[in-house]
């Protein structure tokens, strides 16, 4: 059988106007390269690789290939789809049920089960983080005066390894592009080929256009221009155990999401860097593997490949936002505004072995059972009131009268009266011989012994 268990809870709110009100603090990251202890500081630990792997989960998903994220003791079904896990706690205490706990609890208490043959699934609504990502492949279509405008940069460098003579000779490798009105230089990458993946983004308050040129052993990639649109969408959760599975609530239509666009344009640039070596590009790589190994009848191009990629970057970055907000060691210490945070409803699922009680069906069984016992009671009554005053030794029973019938059987009176009808019966019945004839002034079978007397 199946249990349900209402379920509440609290995560932040990506939709506060207050956290959009501090959300370049929350961050801290400045354009003049100051940085404060932030969503930033986090995202550039050891976070870079995981978010590469994000990106190469939600491709690999795009294709229709089962794979797992882990991120904080969940695996997700191809990708966090921005929803801040929940921690569930069962009979959580009244101490504990506050905003800021973001814990989950149960609101009405959970049937006794037994230890073994129990399995236990939560459903949750939540609030999620998507994209909206649209890629055109515009291989040898951009130049200077194009739109954007395009420029490959190839400078010579050399590095030199502490007071050592030896040095190094590299090829720093950038391109530019104009951003709102002006020119934006890529970052430069030092490597000993042009083996290159380099991404340039240019931000648009909450939304953001980004240009992924590839060369060497990547160029059949081209170059890429991506425009996403970072998006708050309602989100149904379904955890069993750790594994974490979420599909867009399609009741809810998505918004924009209101903060700039800062944190997910950063993760994406930033993790593309972060796997640029000297001679090849780990995510040129994987972008490669991931297009040549497609089994389809009909194999997605590199434009909905990287749309897949950036889509589920942007979603793990939101995922990590509320994580670092929410957090202890966050830039807020724990002390979440409460206007920063919203409440969050689900379910748990016990299915186990055993007996439910339901009011509702108990009773319902019941009435059938209480109206025949009631009519009996009532034809009872009615029969003896017609006899009433009459000696029982003088009430001639007659057993043509339904009435008399059904008062006799709701009584219990006729439980002998009628022997059970048995083959000997039957066989006797066949042997006798019957015609039609008056009985009591009426037509009716006579037994004679023989058809010749009759």
């Amino acid at each position: 059988m199946a249990v349900y268990t209402p379920l509440q809870g609290t995560e932040i709110d990506l939709s506060s106007q207050a956290l959009v009100n501090q959300f370049t603090q929350l961050f801290g990251y400045y354009e003049d390269g100051v940085t404060e202890d932030g969503i930033y500081n986090y995202l550039r630990s050891s976070l870079l690789s995981l978010i590469e792997t994000s990106g190469a989960a939600s491709a690999t998903a795009r294709l229709g290939n089962p794979t797992v994220l882990d991120y904080a003791g969940f695996a997700y079904g191809g990708s966090t789809s921005g929803i801040t896990p929940t921690r569930f706690y069962p009979d959580a205490p009244l101490v504990n049920r506050t905003r800021t706990s973001f814990i989950t609890y149960n609101i009405m208490p959970f049937p006794p089960f037994p230890p073994t043959n129990t399995t236990f699934n939560i459903t949750m609504s939540q609030q999620g983080l998507t994209a909206s990502v649209s890629c055109q492949n515009r291989t040898g279509q951009l130049n200077a005066t194009s739109d954007p405008p395009f420029k490959r940069l190839a400078t010579p460098a050399e590095v030199f390894y502490g007071n050592e003579p030896s040095k190094s000779t590299y090829t720093a490798l950038s391109f530019s592009s104009a951003c709102g009105g002006e020119t934006r230089i890529s970052y430069s990458y030092l490597t000993n080929s042009n083996n290159t993946v380099i991404a340039l983004p240019c931000p648009q308050n909450n939304t953001f256009t980004v240009i992924i040129d590839s060369q060497g052993r990547y160029q059949d990639m081209g170059t890429i221009v991506c425009s996403v649109s970072p998006q708050i969408q309602n989100m149904t959760s379904y955890y069993d155990w750790q594994y974490v599975y979420t599909e867009a609530d399609l009741a809810y239509a998505p918004m924009n999401a209101p903060m700039n666009s800062t944190a997910f344009y950063w993760g994406l640039v930033e993790g593309i860097m972060y796997e640029q070596g000297p001679m090849r590009n780990a995510i040129g790589d994987m972008m490669e593997s991931i297009y040549y190994y497609q089994i389809a009848d009909e194999p997605l191009d590199y434009a909905v490949l990287w749309e897949a990629y950036i889509r589920g970057i942007v979603e793990f970055v939101g995922t990590v936002m509320k994580d670092i907000i929410a957090s202890n060691d966050g830039p807020l210490k724990g002390q979440v505004p409460l206007d920063m945070i919203k409440s969050t409803n689900g379910t748990a699922i016990t299915t186990t072995i055993g007996w439910q009680y339901k009011k509702l069906s108990s009773f319902t069984v019941l009435i059938p059972s209480t109206f025949f016992a009631i009519a009996s009671i009532l034809i009872v009554l009615f029969t003896q009131f017609r006899t009433r005053g009459v000696p029982v030794q003088h009430v001639a029973f007659d057993p043509s009268n339904p009435l008399a019938l059904m008062a006799a059987a709701s009584a219990g009176g006729m439980g002998n009266t009628f022997d059970g009808l048995t083959k000997e019966h039957v066989k006797q019945g066949q042997k006798n011989k019957v015609k039609l004839g008056q009985v009591g002034g009426k037509i009716g079978f006579v037994q004679v012994n023989t058809m010749s007397a009759a």
